[in-house]
Formats: C-alpha cells, sequence, structure tokens
C-alpha cells in the first residue's frame, strides 16, 4: 500500500504589504478617465453631473480598498467583483468614448451621439458601484473574517487517484462529445431530448467534467507531480477546444483559463511561470476570437466540423490578410466580457420595468437584448445584459441600487458557508462557486442559476466522494476485528 500522503491547501502567505500597497493606484482609473473623457461632453450640467459622479466613484473606491487588504484569497469574490466593475464598466466606458472603434455592439456610436444617455449610463453604473463598494466595506469588517474548516487531504491514495481520472476523464469527454455531436447540441440549438439531456449534457461537459481535471490538477499540485499537472492542464485546454467545436462557445476557453488561475491563486501557486503561462494563452485566446466568431456563424447553417473548419481557415485568412481588420477583430474579445456596452443598449431602449415578463417568461433577456441592439429575434446568438443590464430591466435605477447590494451579500454570505465546508475539496468547490459568478457578472442571467447550482453542487459532491473511495486504512485492531476509524484532522 502506497503510505505517501498528502497535504491540505497550502496557507495563503502573507503577500508582502508592497505588493498589496499598489492596490491604491486603482482609484488613479477614475481620474484619468474623468480628464481623457470630459471634453468629449458639451452640455455643461450634464459636464458637472459627470464630474460629481466620478468623486463618488473615486471615493467609494478608496474606502472599499481600506478592506482589501490581506489576506487574498478569503476576499477573493469581493476582488473579482471589484475588478470586473472597474474594467468591465469603467475603463470600457472611457476607451469608448475615446476611442470610437467600429466594433459591432458596443454601444459606441450611441455614447457619441447624445450626452444625455452618455450620463445616464455612467450614473447607473456608478451608482451600481458605490451601492456595491459600501456594502462590500461592510460585509469585510475585519472580525467577520474567520479561517477556513476545511479538512485536509490525509492519508489518500493520490497516485491510484490521479491515473483513475486521467483514464475516467478522457473516456467522459469522448461520450459526452459523441452525444453532443450526435443530437447537435450547440449554441441556439432547438433540439429537445426527454429529462432535460441536453442541459445536462452541456452543464456536465461545461462543470463536470472541468471539476474532475480541477481534482487532478490539484491534488498533483500538492504533491509536486508536475507531470499529472501538466496532464490535467492539457486535458482542461483540450476539452475547451472540444467545446468550440461541438457547441460553438466563444467562452469556452476563457472558462477553463479562469478555472485554471482561480485554483492557482486559491492553492497559493502562482509563480512567474504559472502568470506567463496565464498571459500567453489569454493572448492567444485573444487572437483566436475572431476566428471562433467566424467558425461560429459558419457552423450555424452547417452541421459538419470538418467542411466548417475548412471555410474557417480560408476566411480566417481573408481576415488576417487586411491588417486593418486585425486588430479591431481581436479587440472584440473583451466585448465577451459584457459591461458598459450592452447596459448602453439596455438604458437607450427604455423598455421600462420588466420584472413581471421576465420573472414569468413572458419574455427573455437575449430576446429584449436583440431587439435593443437591432438583430432579428430569431438569429441564434446569445446576447446577455450583464448583472447590472439584468437588474436595470428589472426595475430600473433605483431596483439596480438595491439589487447590487442584495447580491454582493449573497456573494458573500456563500463563499463563506462554501469556504467552512467540512470536506476535501474544498478549493474545488470554490473555484465552481467562483465560475457561476463570474458566469452572473458577464451574463446577467439568473433563470438558469438553479439548474447550474445543482450540477456544481453534483460536481462537488463526484469529486468528494471519489476522493473519499481512495482514503487508506492506516490502522486496523486485530483484536476487536474493528477497524481503528481515523478521521481526518
Amino acid at each position: 500500500m502506497n503510505n505517501e500522503v498528502i497535504s491540505g491547501p497550502k496557507k495563503a502567505g502573507k503577500v508582502g504589504n508592497n505588493k498589496y500597497g499598489k492596490r491604491w493606484l486603482l482609484p488613479l482609473i477614475f481620474i484619468f478617465g474623468l480628464m481623457i473623457t470630459l471634453p468629449y461632453l458639451n452640455g455643461f450640467n450634464f459636464m458637472v453631473e459627470y464630474v460629481l459622479l466620478n468623486i463618488f466613484a473615486f471615493l467609494a473606491c478608496c474606502l472599499l480598498l481600506t478592506r482589501l487588504g490581506p489576506p487574498l484569497v478569503k476576499k477573493l469574490p469581493i476582488w473579482i467583483i471589484f475588478l470586473y466593475l472597474l474594467l468591465f464598466y469603467f475603463l470600457k466606458f472611457y476607451l469608448l468614448l475615446v476611442l470610437p472603434l467600429d466594433i459591432p455592439f458596443t454601444g459606441a456610436e450611441l455614447l457619441h451621439h447624445s450626452d444625455e444617455l452618455t450620463v445616464d449610463v455612467f450614473r447607473t453604473t456608478t451608482y451600481a458601484f458605490v451601492a456595491f463598494c459600501i456594502t462590500s466595506w461592510l460585509v469585510l469588517n475585519p472580525p467577520s473574517i474567520s479561517s477556513s474548516n476545511s479538512k485536509q487531504l490525509k492519508s489518500i491514495r493520490y497516485k491510484s487517484l490521479a491515473s483513475f481520472l486521467k483514464i475516467t476523464v478522457p473516456f467522459l469527454m469522448i461520450v459526452t462529445g459523441l452525444l453532443m455531436y450526435k443530437y447537435n447540441i450547440k449554441m441556439g440549438t432547438n433540439e429537445y431530448l426527454p429529462f432535460r439531456l441536453l442541459g445536462w449534457t452541456a452543464y456536465s461537459r461545461s462543470i463536470l467534467i472541468p471539476s474532475l481535471l480541477l481534482l487532478l490538477i490539484y491534488i498533483s499540485q500538492n504533491t509536486n507531480q508536475t507531470r499529472n499537472v501538466n496532464w490535467g492542464i492539457g486535458l482542461l485546454f483540450m476539452h475547451g477546444f472540444s467545446e468550440v467545436l461541438l457547441k460553438t462557445s466563444r467562452g469556452a476557453l476563457i472558462s477553463i483559463l479562469f478555472m485554471i488561475t482561480t485554483l492557482i491563486i486559491i492553492t497559493s501557486q502562482m509563480n512567474k511561470k504559472h502568470l506567463r503561462m496565464i498571459i500567453s494563452v489569454m493572448l492567444f485566446v485573444a487572437v483566436l476570437f475572431p476566428v471562433i466568431g467566424i467558425f461560429r456563424n459558419i457552423r450555424a447553417a452547417n452541421p459538419s466540423i470538418v467542411s466548417s473548419l475548412d471555410e474557417t481557415l480560408y476566411l480566417s485568412n481573408e481576415l488576417f490578410s487586411q491588417s486593418e481588420l486585425i486588430g479591431i477583430e481581436v479587440l472584440s474579445f473583451f466585448s465577451r466580457f459584457v459591461g458598459t456596452d450592452y447596459l448602453t443598449y439596455v438604458i437607450n431602449a427604455n423598455f421600462g420595468n420588466l420584472y413581471y415578463e421576465l420573472f414569468t417568461g413572458v419574455v427573455t433577456e437575449s430576446e429584449l437584448m436583440k431587439l435593443a441592439v437591432g438583430i432579428p429575434v430569431w438569429q441564434a446568438t446569445g446576447i446577455s445584459p450583464g448583472l447590472i443590464g439584468m437588474l436595470y430591466l428589472n426595475g430600473g435605477l433605483y431596483f439596480t441600487i438595491i439589487g447590487t447590494s442584495i447580491f454582493t451579500m449573497a456573494v458573500w454570505i456563500v463563499w463563506r458557508l462554501v469556504s467552512g465546508l467540512k470536506i476535501y475539496t474544498v478549493p474545488i468547490a470554490q473555484v465552481l462557486f467562483l465560475f457561476q459568478l463570474i458566469t452572473i457578472l458577464s451574463e446577467g442571467i439568473f433563470r438558469s442559476v438553479h439548474l447550474q447550482t445543482i450540477v456544481i453542487a453534483g460536481s462537488v459532491a463526484a469529486c468528494e466522494c471519489l476522493t473519499r473511495s481512495y482514503r487508506q486504512v492506516k490502522d486496523y485492531n486485530y483484536n476487536s476485528l474493528v477497524p481503528f476509524k481515523e478521521g481526518p484532522s
């Protein structure tokens, strides 16, 4: 019997104060943003309100940063929401005003033609951000942050478990991939399978299989099994590429990269090598993004993957031969992270408060967004309003403020519950929760959250049961013929 054991996830070491001190550079986004965008507003009243809104956002940002010191892992969901709002709402807003690039569905053309709409969009964003900052400042009260009660991976036959995962997971990838290809399960599909098999298959590939591969990486990290770590990362990206081919998903590779990054952060394994890998993959996905978009459009009318790939390669060569289009198409990668762009369309459409219609399913978020953007409702493409856009669709500005505060508190409560679970696979549960968080931030669609939550809970349970099944029995009381139960510490 293999007597090697692995310890639990390493505790996040203290990061130097100088590194955390750099977080105070983040409020400069509002100062520089105001300086470069103020000349683009004409009306005096609009300019005054715009300046005041930037000051409010600056002060709220500084208030929250007083609570966002170390440790990082315990405050990770707040950091993710904070950075998402900064990058994809405020920074994107400033860039859309200054750089009116001809990228479709950015809302830049609307912002440049209406000062009133520009201020309305920034007002909604700022009020939501201020609500988030104040709520986060309250929930991050230092005495409320306790240590994790997660169990350590002790006396696990990790080599046997890793071998099992390396055989089983590729088998699952092949079987579910064949099922998706046979029934043409992809973005915008109208296929129907009994017992919701379509949804279960899609979620299994997007959550269950990655969680099993994350488990492989996790146990291999803690035992310094570099080969198994590389094997797990390679399988994850291979799975992401298969999602691109089968489901025509433009976000599959981004999701895989996000999961790997958060696992590395949670287990305190981040180093220069990992950082270079993450940046390199991010740049590669950005360059590949327009090619995936071409493939997605072609395969919407062509079920053959091979012929769709052939036509995609031909059109991609034409695209990259036009140097003036390359930068614009690559920058369209950032449109995948919904923020100010689609919020602009939501506010401009002025649908009114649609809480009842959205709750009862009379109309869907995607249908409303297609109407707002100006594309046919029947077109097989998914457009999401993002979290703030979704809250605004439901009840306007005040609903957005209240909803942002409630959402922030709910995220913090669930994060503490997940982090305090007395299970071996807490890091896997944390990664999947953060994946769900970033999905809600980007898409803002709550109708499918319950199904995704069930699949996440099932995936964590599967990882936990699998891990427990590979525990060693270290001692045995031969006198009483009863196993000596040594529970994990």
